[in-house]
């Protein structure tokens, strides 16, 4: 079981997790909308919390103590990258002028019971993979700054940083979200004809 912190119910209603999982472990995948989502396992320590009605599917209520995937845009994701397995966190979805955002901080909630020492993820990756990381957000920090560069604005230096920290999610989308691709595209060209035969929804 999943839950996604988009619909505006969960506005402004904090959800308590311990993680169990080294977030910056974690392999993005391409979602139906060329988004790069995260799937982070996690305990839910904190109150009920209700994953509302979505699609044709009933809402989940996650009890204290559930296990659950918690499904992370790349926005989330870069707040929770620094957190390390074990921890318990914090999040909460404001909502502001220029959309919704994430507050992530250190949770106070009261819990003691530690994570097992290593649980199977399939979308765990291995520590070499952290050196690959940095160098793609070093890429994302790099092209949003040249981006921003030969933008011919009267904007002053603030609101070219501001306009930076807003496009660099995006562009380490691009830079994690390109061997997705070609793994996709190289797929469907070996599997072109069976896909033909089989017309599945996946």
């Amino acid at each position: 079981m999943y839950l996604q912190l988009k619909k505006n119910t969960h506005i402004d209603k904090t959800l308590s997790l311990q993680l169990r999982q080294e977030p910056s472990q974690i392999n993005g995948k391409m979602n139906q909308f060329n988004n790069l989502e995260y799937h982070i396992p996690v305990i839910n320590i904190g109150d009920n919390y209700t994953a509302e009605k979505w699609g044709d599917k009933d809402p989940i209520t996650f009890k204290k103590g559930d296990n659950l995937e918690l499904k992370c845009s790349s926005a989330l994701y870069n707040k929770l990258v620094d957190y390390s397995k074990g921890e318990l966190v914090d999040i909460t979805m404001i909502a502001t002028d220029r959309g919704v955002t994430y507050k992530v901080s250190i949770s106070e909630v009261e819990w003691d019971k530690p994570v097992t020492d290593k649980e199977y993820h399939p979308d765990l990756q291995p520590k070499s993979r952290d050196t690959d990381m940095n160098i793609k957000w070093g890429m994302a920090f790099n092209n949003a700054t040249r981006l921003v560069s030969n933008i011919n604005t009267d904007e002053n230096v603030a609101d070219k940083v501001a306009l930076i920290k807003d496009i660099m999610p995006k562009m380490f989308e691009i830079a994690c979200g390109m061997d997705a691709l070609i793994h996709s595209d190289v797929s469907s060209k070996v599997d072109k004809n069976t896909a033909e035969d089989n017309d599945l929804p996946f």
